[in-house]
């Protein structure tokens, strides 16, 4: 028996937005084998290897991001969500402070995961979608389900399932101060800060959200193609003319 609350089940349905981004992403690269039988040898390996460039930021980390392939089934789900759950256990183990000679393959550690977060859930069939009902049960996490319109309707239909939807929330496109507050995080990530005084910069921002209208989805992929012109260029400054040179290489269709 569980003496504390479960966290519920959250149901979130993008209308606008791609992939969340989260430190799972990293972690998840960690989990490449999933059906290995020796799945945690490899994770410490990894690890281990790159234990120097492991961030202690990662140590308050209790989320893990899980996309789900084409042809799943729920054997391969749940051998990949438990080898992203070892994958953040021992990539927060690597964080602490640990006795000399002390091999890490055979020291105990505990899991951290609190929340597990599906991306396109739409791939799941439902016996896939049963894997996760039954992860939930057995270990005390939240889960978020991001999908596309329509999938509540979907999963309406199993009543075991829907029953433990805590809430469903629908994304909208992002307004322009959200919209903002984005884009100065990214040039934040960047190393750049935004002058408002600076009427070029300015002009940047505007061409990107009048190109973008709010879609998180399109505002990724434009910022990522702004990124590799400026790594290309060497440019310490985003301009109009860079933005549209990145607009003119994507692919920019309804959604």
């Amino acid at each position: 028996m569980r003496k504390e609350p479960r966290p519920g089940w959250h149901f979130w349905t993008p209308r606008n937005t791609g992939a969340l981004l989260s430190f799972a992403m990293l972690v998840e690269r960690h989990a490449t084998s999933a059906r290995l039988p020796y799945i945690e040898g490899t994770i410490v390996s990894t690890v281990t290897t790159h234990a120097s460039r492991i961030s202690p930021e990662l140590r308050n980390c209790r989320s893990v991001l899980y996309t789900p392939s084409m042809t799943n089934t729920p054997k391969r789900v749940g051998q990949e969500v438990h080898a992203l759950r070892l994958a953040l256990s021992h990539l927060v183990d690597a964080t602490r402070p640990k006795p000399e000679h002390e091999h890490p393959l055979y020291r105990m550690v505990t899991d951290p995961t609190e929340l597990l977060i599906v991306d396109e859930t739409d791939r799941l069939k439902t016996a896939s979608l049963e894997q996760i009902r039954d992860i939930y049960d057995r270990h005390p996490m939240g889960v978020v389900l991001i999908g596309m319109p329509g999938l509540e309707k979907r999963l309406s239909r199993y009543a075991q399932l829907y029953s433990r939807v805590g809430f469903v929330h629908e994304f909208r496109s992002l307004s322009s101060a959200e919209a903002r507050l984005v884009l100065q995080q990214q040039w934040a990530q960047w190393e750049l800060t935004l002058h408002p005084e600076n009427a070029a910069e300015m002009e940047a921002i505007a061409a990107i959200l009048r190109i973008t209208s709010g879609n998180f989805r399109l505002l990724h992929r434009l910022l990522a193609q702004i990124e590799r012109i400026a790594q290309i260029n060497a440019l310490r400054m985003i301009t109009k003319e860079v933005v549209e040179i990145a607009r003119q290489q994507l692919v920019i269709g309804s959604n």
